[in-house]
């Protein structure tokens, strides 16, 4: 979920194994691995939060995104099925 909205759902598994939603990659990426061969490098969100308080047009992580693009701007992304029981609110998904 992101501010409000549901971008990924699927079954536990399945979202650790294979997300597909940018902010549920960028979730699971800074999750801290203790173990000192394991670790990666921590890929922190870029870009700014929009505001709370106004309207948000198109998808609510594209001001956060890496990959949106001008329709990410625009337009609200649908939730859907893409694979079996794995739904994901993302245009570029």
């Amino acid at each position: 979920m992101y501010l409000g909205k549901i971008v990924e759902l699927a079954a536990r598994d399945i979202i650790y194994e294979t997300p597909i939603h940018p902010y549920t990659q960028a979730l699971l990426n800074v999750i801290p691995i203790p173990h000192p061969q394991w670790r990666k490098e921590l890929q922190l969100l870029q870009g700014e939060l929009p505001s709370l308080f106004e309207a948000i047009q198109g998808c609510r992580f594209h001001s956060r995104c890496d990959k949106a693009k001008e329709m990410c701007r625009e337009q609200e992304p649908l939730f859907k099925e893409l694979r079996k029981d794995h739904w994901v609110a993302c245009h570029l998904c």
